[in-house]
């Protein structure tokens, strides 16, 4: 997974240019400097990789209470699960993914990735250079389809002049912060880790000497329930309303009917004024209105116009534009 010594070619060819990807480049381009402790070659990271991993202090640091790694059928480490990592673990696995070692599988910790999280988490130096290098070596030998570092090696080419007129349809990561993390980072059974709920207002307790409260109104009786019934004015905008749209309909329906010639037309919408009459004044389409007299059967308007649109042959419809 991350060898300081890979002797694999570290340069290509785009549209004739040579583009890099050396350690030295990519540290020079992050600007993050190799820090080696006194009378050290390597990393401390590069150290700890060339040391047999302590596989109970990785799961111990990397595990919530009680986890551990899953064995394989040899009887040794295989993976770590994801609902057994804590938040940390979580985070340094979401970010290891998009910026250090792109890969499919985001669920579960396998032994190298493990290794590597553990190395973040203990806040090992890092060869970080020589690290990605390694990875897009690694990608680019590889049979399968996967990519990664696409904004570097895009940016690394763009250095050099190489121009790409081709479209991009790599969508940016989302942004991994407090919410990003509450969301898909955070494991509820890890007790190092909690966060603040909404904020609840405190009641103040009532000071002595107070003046006595106010009393509450009566309440209503249990087998009372509270009305639910719109008061007078709300209910004869209703109906004012849904006989305001009545009229509109008789009134295209007839102009429809002129138009198709039909004989006899359909009501006029003076005929449903006089059949369906309005007491009071008599609202209309316009917000205008007019007094009408109250019949007192309002029966029928319905049934003539339906008995004129069966009894008429409509024939094919016309062309109305």
């Amino acid at each position: 997974m991350y060898d300081p010594e890979d002797g694999a070619p570290k340069y290509c060819r785009v549209q004739g240019q040579v583009i890099r990807f050396d350690a030295k480049t990519i540290n020079d381009f992050l600007d993050t400097p190799v820090i080696l402790a006194d009378g050290e070659d390597y990393s401390a990271y590069s150290q700890y990789l060339h040391t047999y991993p302590d596989h109970q202090a990785i799961a111990a640091t990397l595990c919530t209470p009680g986890g551990g790694f899953v064995l394989n059928v040899d009887g040794a480490p295989w993976k770590l699960l994801g609902k057994d990592l804590t938040t940390l673990t979580q985070t340094w696995s979401i970010l290891s993914y998009f910026n250090l070692a792109p890969t499919s599988h985001t669920s579960d910790l396998n032994v190298d990735k493990a290794r590597l999280i553990y190395g973040l988490v203990m806040k090992m130096d890092m060869d970080l250079g020589s690290f990605i290098s390694g990875q897009i070596t690694q990608i680019a030998q590889s049979s399968t389809s996967r990519l990664g570092f696409l904004a570097l090696m895009t940016t690394l080419c763009d250095a050099q002049g190489v121009i790409s007129d081709s479209l991009t349809f790599e969508s940016l990561s989302p942004v991994i912060n407090l919410a990003y993390i509450k969301k898909n980072c955070w494991n509820p059974t890890d007790p190092s880790i909690t966060f603040l709920g909404p904020h609840r207002t405190r009641t103040r307790a009532a000071a002595p000497n107070t003046l006595p409260l106010a009393q509450p109104p009566p309440q209503v009786a249990r087998h009372q329930k509270p009305s639910t019934s719109a008061p007078p004015d709300l209910h004869s905008q209703m109906l004012r309303s849904i006989y305001q749209g009545q009229q509109i309909i008789v009134r295209d329906l007839h102009r429809l009917s002129v138009h198709m010639k039909m004989d006899p037309p359909l009501m006029t919408p003076e005929a449903f004024i006089q059949q369906v009459a309005w007491p009071g004044v008599q609202p209309s389409t316009d917000g205008r209105g007019e007094p009408s007299k109250v019949r007192e059967t309002m029966a029928g308007a319905k049934d003539d116009i339906i008995a004129n649109l069966t009894a008429t042959d409509l024939g094919p419809w016309p062309d109305l534009g």
